[in-house]
């Protein structure tokens, strides 16, 4: 063998027992890292960190805290009630001590028979169960999405938490109500407008617009386009839309946009609902400036539905 090609083969044998030896193994594109799992914690604090729609994700994070919880039979602890003296850090801190591997799609499987069966064999609570199960799984679910994995860069278990879980068969939602809202307003209203007008104002926004409650919450006076006749909900200093798709003009019948211009004439801050309670960041739980009112809305509707 010509001297060269000696070189050249010792050389490239000896290159590549060299890249053996000290080169570290690279994972396989689209893989995860499969070395010693992250804990639920650190997994939730880095989502957090390269996430923008953080109340979107707070909702999320609740879901996947759910299903963690109650598989380890964390979710009886009175503990993450106590938001006054630490019991609710010191619960979060058990659950995300909990390594993600743990958290597999056997347990999840599991955790979701276990959620169903609380339903017993009543055809409307099992039917109920599985709309909140899928809702549950959909939301915790979406932590793991590639979107969200790209800039985690955490050693992750594979497989993934979710991986194989099937949601259940897909329920109705369609709400039927079984209120006459036209008797209703015909009949009932001028007590409700009399004795309660911020009440009746949540009850014109949520019958006469559609809108959510945390729409009607945070809605301020900016959002009505008087002339117009429409009030617009976009992202404000206190309000984000969970999505791109809540972001609308929506018409207002001129009556309607005249009555709540007699509310404006007298109003005294930016909101359109009167509340004693401030609007407060993001929070790990649901907060509303006008539960309250919100309440004594429900109350005052199941009386009335009672008479009927």
């Amino acid at each position: 063998m010509p001297q060269r090609q000696k070189l050249a083969t010792f050389t490239s044998h000896c290159w590549e027992a060299t890249l053996a030896r000290f080169k570290k193994p690279t994972a396989a594109k689209g893989t995860l890292n499969t070395g010693k799992s992250c804990t639920v914690g650190e997994f939730l604090e880095t989502i957090a960190r390269t996430t923008t729609n953080q109340s979107t994700l707070e909702d999320y994070i609740r879901a996947f805290r759910q299903i963690v919880s109650e598989i380890f039979g964390l979710s009886n602890n009175k503990l993450k009630y106590d938001y006054r003296s630490g019991g609710r850090s010191e619960w979060l801190a058990k659950v995300h001590a909990i390594s993600l591997a743990e958290i597999t799609p056997a347990k999840v499987q599991e955790w979701k028979h276990s959620f169903l069966a609380r339903a017993d064999s009543d055809d409307t609570a099992l039917r109920t169960a599985r709309i909140s199960v899928n809702a549950i799984l959909r939301r915790a679910r979406s932590l793991f999405s590639p979107r969200k994995l790209r800039h985690v860069p955490l050693a992750l278990p594979r497989p993934l938490p979710f991986e194989g879980v099937e949601f259940e068969a897909r329920q109705s939602m369609k709400y039927r109500s079984e209120i006459d809202v036209e008797k209703l307003i015909a009949h009932e209203r001028p007590e409700l407008e009399r004795n309660d007008p911020e009440a009746y104002k949540v009850f014109l926004l949520a019958v006469g617009l559609g809108l959510r409650r945390k729409e009607i919450d945070l809605l301020e006076w900016s959002s009505f386009r008087w002339k117009e006749n429409v009030v617009r909900i976009e992202p404000t200093r206190y309000f984000h839309p969970k999505s791109e798709d809540s972001i609308a003009d929506l018409p207002v019948d001129p009556e309607l946009m005249d009555l709540f211009y007699k509310y404006y004439a007298k109003a005294k801050g930016s909101f359109v609902i009167r509340s004693d309670r401030p609007p407060l960041p993001p929070r790990p739980h649901q907060y509303f400036r006008c539960d309250p009112i919100f309440d004594r809305l429900v109350a005052w509707l199941r009386k009335t539905r009672a008479k009927w």
